[in-house]
C-alpha cells in the first residue's frame, strides 16, 4: 500500500452551479463516512484527479488535505460518476475511513512469473477472476493481490482461490476457496476445414423433392404422346 497526500479544497458552489465549475476544469466531490456527519463538499481539478486515480485506484489509501484544516483526511476513492457519451468524470465521492474498523474493497489480481505451459506453447492461460472482493482494515489494504503462474507446467494445471494466502484479518467476501483464478487450457488449432460453412440440408431435400415432381412431369408427357401416337 502506498500512503500519499493530495490536497484539494472546500467546495461553496452546489446543486445545479456545479456545472460552471465543471466548465472551468473543476471536479466536485464530496467526503463521506463514519466519522464525516452528513458530507463534506470539496473541489479537485481534473487533471488533478485524472492522475490521483490512474496512481491509487480505488484500493490504495490517500491522505487527503483540504485547504483550511490542519490535518490531513485518510479515505478512498469510493465512486466516480462518468458522464455516458465521453467517459468523462463529473462527480467523485470520498470515503473517509475509520482506521481501527475494516472496509470492503474490489482489489484486481496481478499474474506474475511464466507459464512454463505457456512459454513452450503446450497450453494457453484462461483468467477467470478478475478481482476479489475483501474486508480488511484499511492501514491492511493491498494494491493488488498476486498471482504467481510459474507453476502451471501442465494443460489442466490451475490456481484457485483457496491457494493463495492471506493474512488471518482479511476476511474473503465474494469468493469460495474453490473458485478458478487461472487454468492452463488446450490450445485449440483452427484450421480451413473448420471454417467452411457445410450447405444445409433442407436446401438439398428441397432440391431433390422438385426433382423427383419434374420426372414425374416428364413421365407423364410421355405417356400422353405414347397414348396419342
Amino acid at each position: 500500500m502506498t500512503d500519499s497526500t493530495v490536497t484539494v479544497k472546500p467546495r461553496e458552489v452546489t446543486g445545479k452551479k456545479v456545472a460552471g465549475l465543471r466548465r472551468d476544469g473543476i471536479l466536485p466531490a464530496n467526503i463521506y463516512g463514519p466519522l464525516v456527519e452528513g458530507s463534506f463538499p470539496v473541489q479537485v481539478a481534473v487533471g488533478a484527479f485524472r492522475e490521483m486515480y490512474k496512481e491509487f485506484g480505488e484500493t490504495e489509501l490517500i491522505n487527503l488535505f483540504i485547504e483550511g484544516e490542519t490535518e490531513s483526511r485518510p479515505v478512498l476513492i469510493h465512486d466516480v460518476q462518468v458522464e455516458p457519451v465521453s467517459g468523462d468524470p463529473v462527480h467523485i465521492d470520498f470515503y473517509q475511513v475509520d482506521m481501527t474498523k475494516k472496509v470492503d474493497v474490489e482489489v484486481p489480481f496481478e499474474i506474475i512469473g511464466e507459464s512454463p505451459a505457456v512459454e513452450n506453447r503446450h497450453g494457453e492461460m484462461l483468467q477467470v477472476l478478475e478481482f476479489i472482493s475483501l474486508r480488511v482494515l484499511p492501514a491492511e489494504i493491498p494494491s493488488v493481490v498476486e498471482v504467481d503462474i510459474s507453476g502451471l507446467s501442465e494443460v489442466g494445471d490451475q490456481i484457485t482461490v483457496g491457494d493463495l494466502s492471506f493474512p488471518d484479518s482479511v476476511e474473503l467476501l465474494s469468493a469460495e476457496s474453490e473458485d478458478l483464478i487461472v487454468k492452463i487450457n488446450e490450445i485449440v488449432v483452427v484450421t480451413a476445414e473448420d471454417l467452411e460453412t457445410p450447405e444445409p440440408e433442407g436446401e438439398e431435400g428441397e432440391e431433390g423433392e422438385e426433382g423427383e415432381e419434374g420426372t414425374e412431369g416428364e413421365s407423364t408427357e410421355e405417356g400422353s404422346q405414347d397414348s396419342s401416337e
